[in-house]
């Protein structure tokens, strides 16, 4: 028995297997020995008598003998179940340690989505952030898991059955599973709860990625029936025909394509459907105001704390590693080494990359874009989260690279060329990185890892592991069709899913009686969504933050600096509420409408009316007293 041919605990049990073996010879040695000394002991007797005393001997012996082997079986079995409960254990541990990783994960995104907005729609940001958590693991508890994960068993950490069945399809080709709807029944049992835990997180990071994306002007109850609609039904569908043991894991024997249809940690079945959701949320929803000019060019918003943004990104960083590692599902699969450090190398690199190539490509104009180097991370970690476990480290490397390449071009693509509208380049970094995921894992698995991936049983499979085409031409070629195939369904199934629940949300937000449908209504956008949906403001004692580039804002076009002026009134006056219309600005108390012209004053001399880039402004003098409402405020100095 070699390690190289079987896990860690069963070379354990082997161990302790052989421990009770050498007794076992030891009480045979005992026995023949004690045979040939009653054989010596028989040709010695002289009367019958003594002949019959050494009988009774030696069957004294032998019954002890008997006896203590029966108790050394029954002490091998006692000992080989402990083994395999202590593994399944282990295995459990592992699986909840990863599921706090990944829960984590939220707080990344939290500050990463809160600091790359604007400062007065911080807290709607963060608090969407959290709610997803609550709304759709509710969802998911009560039908999502079922759905997704109701054929599903995992013998690794004690699951042995699954806990239920299939609902619509059968054998190789079943599309959707039932049974273990709200925890009940056999989902009841430690080790089904605690991969209910790390599925729920997965759900979780799929739902929290289009808040990135329709950020600063969704409006809040319309997050609230996505975050329903995204844990009860749309990433539990394409869950199941995938991780969930569903068609698409069965091409490989229902159609001989390699290994079927696979994804390690969720390049497509995660970040893609986040992905897909993301973009046509942001194009059903529309740009912010301000976004692009009357000529139609993209306005650049500024981030208000690109502390808050880094801070997300390491969060992430951090729990990528329960993401994918945790995947493994057992901590005596030793793989989840490989996977940690293909998970670190392909950041690392596609980062670096960034660093190098922006500057490149602005012609040296930009030194660095701190923001688009950690989308360039964020997307790195992404593309690399589907073939973690399948790939040497010198390929995760070149998935790095490639998948911050195609970050970097994507995102002003998507920006200027399709008029999508994504504060926080969600589209760029799970969009596209997830499509490079999945594709990658076609072309650079290696086969040394994943025999019998997706239970696939063929000829052409044999006992190889998951190969891609850059290692095994036939093998290789049909795996990387499974990952075509499984990449077509998904855009276009989940763009159908998508696209359909936004479009019918918003003409149900309209017939509801809102004019603007899901989205905010743009005449309170520049006063923020934490005035208007929120009723409160992140920074309480900076309502108007310098970085928010406040006048470019009221106006069609842009001024690139803050109005500090108005910053030091939000002082003043203890955070009141500020708005205008690009003509005006106006003041008034917390809640109330920007509405009344007698709380304004006139823009400054010369300013042209969409508010022309390059103006800046200072404060001109010190503001003194206690601003009330009602006050006409001073005009800024044009510099």
């Amino acid at each position: 028995i070699n390690a190289e041919y079987m896990g860690h605990s069963e070379c354990l049990f082997f161990f302790v297997f052989r421990v009770f073996y050498f007794k076992v010879m030891f009480l045979r040695f005992v026995a023949i020995a004690t045979s040939v000394l009653s054989a010596s002991l028989f040709a010695r007797a002289q009367t019958p008598s003594e002949l019959l005393e050494m009988i009774v001997s030696v069957n004294e012996t032998v019954s002890v003998l008997r006896d203590d082997l029966i108790q050394t079986q029954d002490a091998l079995e006692m000992s080989s179940s402990k083994v395999l409960q202590l593994e399944s254990a282990l295995n459990l541990l592992w699986i909840v340690i990863g599921a706090t990783y990944v829960i984590f994960m939220q707080a990344g995104f939290a500050t990463l989505e809160a600091g790359l907005a604007r400062s007065r729609n911080a807290a709607n940001v963060m608090a969407q952030n959290f709610a997803i958590f609550a709304i759709g693991f509710v969802a998911f508890w009560f039908f999502g898991f079922a759905w997704a994960f109701g054929g599903f068993a995992g013998p690794s950490f004690g699951m042995n059955e699954a806990v239920g069945k299939n609902a619509v399809g059968s054998g190789e080709a079943v599309f959707l599973w039932t049974g273990g709807y709200a925890l009940s029944g056999d989902a009841a049992s430690p080790a089904a709860m605690g991969f209910f835990l790390y599925m729920v997180a997965f759900m979780d990071t799929t739902a929290t990625i289009p808040t990135g994306s329709m950020a600063e002007r969704w409006k809040w109850w319309a997050f609230v029936s996505w975050g329903l609609y995204c844990g009860a039904w749309y990433y539990p569908m394409f869950a199941a025909w995938t991780w969930g043991g569903g068609w698409l894991s069965q091409l490989g024997n229902s159609a001989n394509l390699a290994h079927g249809f696979v994804d390690f940690a969720g390049s497509g079945v995660v970040h893609l459907t986040g992905g897909i959701a993301a973009l046509w949320g942001a194009f059903v929803l529309g740009p912010r105001r301000g976004k692009y000019s009357e000529n139609g060019e993209a306005v650049h918003f500024a981030p208000h704390s690109i502390p808050l943004v880094c801070l997300g990104v390491f969060i992430l960083l951090f729990g990528w590693f329960g993401f994918n590692a945790a995947s493994t599902l057992s901590v005596t699969d030793t793989q989840f080494a490989v996977v940690a450090a293909n998970t670190a190398i392909s950041a690392a690199f596609a980062a670096c990359f960034a660093v190098f190539y922006i500057p490149f490509r602005t012609n040296g104009e930009t030194l660095v874009d701190i923001c688009a180097v950690m989308n360039a991370c964020l997307n790195g970690l992404v593309s690399i989260t589907g073939p973690c476990a399948f790939v040497a480290p010198w390929a995760a490397a070149v998935i790095g690279v490639v998948g911050a390449f195609l970050c970097l071009e994507a995102a002003p693509l998507i920006e200027r060329r399709l008029k999508i509208d994504d504060p926080c380049g969600a589209i760029s970094v799970h969009f596209v990185g997830g499509i490079w995921g999945v594709i990658s894992l076609g072309l650079f698995a290696d086969g040394s890892y994943g025999a019998n991936w997706n239970s696939t049983v063929t000829e052409l499979v044999g006992q190889a592991g998951v190969t891609g085409l850059f290692y095994h031409g036939e093998l290789g070629g049909k795996q990387l069709s499974a990952q075509l195939l499984g990449l077509v369904v998904c855009l276009v199934w989940m763009t159908i899913w998508s696209y359909g629940f936004f479009e019918i949300q918003d003409r149900v937000f309209r017939r509801m009686g809102s004019f603007y449908g899901i989205r905010v209504d743009p005449e309170v956008e520049p006063g923020g969504v934490d005035a208007s949906e929120m009723k409160l403001a992140a920074y309480v004692h900076d309502t108007l933050h310098p970085s928010d580039s406040y006048l470019r804002d009221l106006a069609q076009g842009s001024a690139e600096s803050g109005a500090t002026n108005q910053r030091h009134l939000a002082y003043q006056t203890q955070s009141p509420s500020v708005g205008g219309d690009g003509q005006n600005v106006y003041v008034s108390e917390p809640g109330y409408s920007y509405t009344d012209p007698s709380l304004s004053y006139q823009k400054p001399t010369g300013m042209p009316e969409n508010a022309a880039h390059g103006l800046q402004y200072k404060e001109s003098a010190p503001f003194q007293p206690q601003y009330q409402v009602g006050d006409q405020i001073g005009s800024p100095v044009v510099v």
